[in-house]
């Protein structure tokens, strides 16, 4: 009798064991090849070996059920389906109903002369509706595979790790989450905490329509274990202690980011990828100031990772003086931390639109490439505008004051009835600049060109960085 107890025990405690080991189920997604437009790709089958990239990067991050490409080939086959085209969304939901999947990941690849666009939507099977969509562009072949890998890293933006403190120790910043190696957590990975506070709810029904999120701070994880992961504080709010039973959720996407290199001709010119890069941790005061790296096009995190070189800051918060730095990474380090405190501005001088001295940059600020640059895009030898268009666009299209002289170029020059070639090929790189800066006050100007300029592949050309803009 005792035996068969024990039995029992032992039996019951490895269901709990299991069930709690099964309770972070992986978002289960299917990813389609995608579609390719335009001519001159150097390999055949772009948007398989697209596809193919994605699912590599997806099944790296540890956290996703990939639809098995083989299975996912004999599905189209059976259902007819072998033509779905990123904008027949019927058909896609239905795919995604026979799969059992959460989500389809789907796109186009689009080569123009001398560029390339990688779009992509998540197509949500529940919602019957697009639930994200994203472009990045590049100028070749040759630079696809790490696009599919920024691309990879916007897309899990969608799908969050979200969990819970679990353990804090009360005399240090040490603290533990109940997310380990089985939910797809790696070392370096770092999570916003946050409680839940104020529940909205509609007058009539009582519908809960939102539930406000109180951000606390931020952990970076240390040591990674098969259920749970260590992490270290890096800041908290004084009034709001991070503690036991408070909420998680991850703040960067779990694959190895993209390397980012600055562009420095003269002085950096190696592009060789077995090269050790240095990750970066800007702190900042205020903690929620904005921190922009001004020569790369990759978005600033925590923790990204640079080749050495020069890298221009850029931060800024409302009601604080916007603030630039340089700073030089060195391959010696493996990591940098640096601390920027911005000055508050004073109720009487604050504006809430950038004034016209910050987006000047503070021209004497500027490298000299781009300062030269920027006089010949704006000088009336059109091939050197030509030139210096491409340039800036590759290079520097983070500064305020490229995005300004782009769109005073475009408003001066758009609807005059004779363009020379090389004037006209410079007007579309001032509209792909302004629609690549990420900036939403362009729009209005880039509708005005698509309705009003006179040549086609103008209009053509301002049309699409608008909508790039929206999305």
């Amino acid at each position: 009798m005792v035996i068969l107890m024990r039995t029992l025990l032992s039996l019951i405690l490895l269901i709990i064991s299991f069930s709690s080991y099964a309770d972070f189920n992986k978002n289960k997604i299917a990813i389609l090849d995608f579609q390719v437009q335009g001519s001159g790709f150097d390999v055949k089958d772009m948007g398989q070996i697209v596809a193919e990239w994605l699912t590599t990067d997806f099944v790296k991050a540890g956290r996703f059920e990939i639809v098995e490409r083989r299975m996912l080939k004999q599905i189209l086959e059976e259902q007819q389906l072998m033509e779905i085209g990123v904008v027949d969304q019927e058909k896609v939901i239905k795919l995604g109903k026979l799969l059992g999947v959460e989500a389809i990941i789907t796109g186009s690849i689009i080569k123009f002369p001398g560029a390339m666009e990688v779009n992509t939507r998540i197509i949500n099977i529940e919602r019957a509706s697009i639930i994200a969509a994203d472009n990045i562009q590049g100028n070749n072949t040759a630079e696809l595979r790490p696009l599919v890998q920024k691309m990879a890293l916007k897309i899990m933006h969608n799908f969050p790790l979200e969990g819970y403190i679990v353990r804090r120790n009360s005399n240090d910043k040490h603290v533990t989450i109940d997310l380990g190696s089985s939910a797809g957590v790696m070392q370096g990975m770092e999570f916003i905490v946050y409680k839940e506070g104020e529940v909205i709810r509609h007058p009539k029904t009582g519908e809960v329509l939102d539930v406000r999120h109180l951000e606390l701070g931020k952990i970076r994880i240390a040591e990674v274990r098969e259920k749970i992961a260590n992490g270290t504080i890096l800041y908290e709010k004084p009034s709001q202690a991070i503690k036991y039973g408070h909420l998680v959720k991850s703040a960067v996407p779990s694959t190895t980011p993209l390397v980012s290199t600055p562009y420095t001709p003269k002085q950096n010119p190696v592009r060789d990828s077995a090269i050790s890069t240095i990750r970066l941790y800007v702190d900042t005061k205020p903690i929620q100031a904005k921190v922009r790296i001004l020569n790369i096009i990759p978005k600033y995190y925590a923790g990204i990772a640079l080749k050495p070189g020069k890298y221009h800051l850029e931060l800024s918060a409302p009601h604080y003086i916007k603030k630039y730095q340089w700073i030089t990474l060195t391959k010696e380090q493996t990591e940098k931390h640096i601390s920027i405190t911005l000055q508050a501005s004073s109720s009487s001088t604050y504006r809430t639109k950038t004034s016209k001295a910050d987006r000047n940059t503070s021209i004497s600020t500027l490298p000299v490439d781009l300062t030269q640059k920027l006089k010949k895009f704006q000088g009336n030898n059109f091939a050197e505008r030509v030139y210096a268009a491409k340039y800036i666009q590759k290079h520097y299209i983070n500064y305020p004051v490229v995005q300004d002289i782009a769109k005073n170029q475009l408003l001066k020059n758009y609807k005059k009835d004779q363009l020379h070639r090389h004037q006209l090929k410079a007007l579309l790189y001032a509209c792909n600049i302004l629609g690549l800066s990420g900036n939403k006050i362009f729009i209005p100007v880039l509708e005005k060109v698509a309705k009003e300029a006179t040549y086609t592949k103008l209009r053509r050309y301002a049309a699409k960085n608008a909508k790039r803009l929206m999305n």
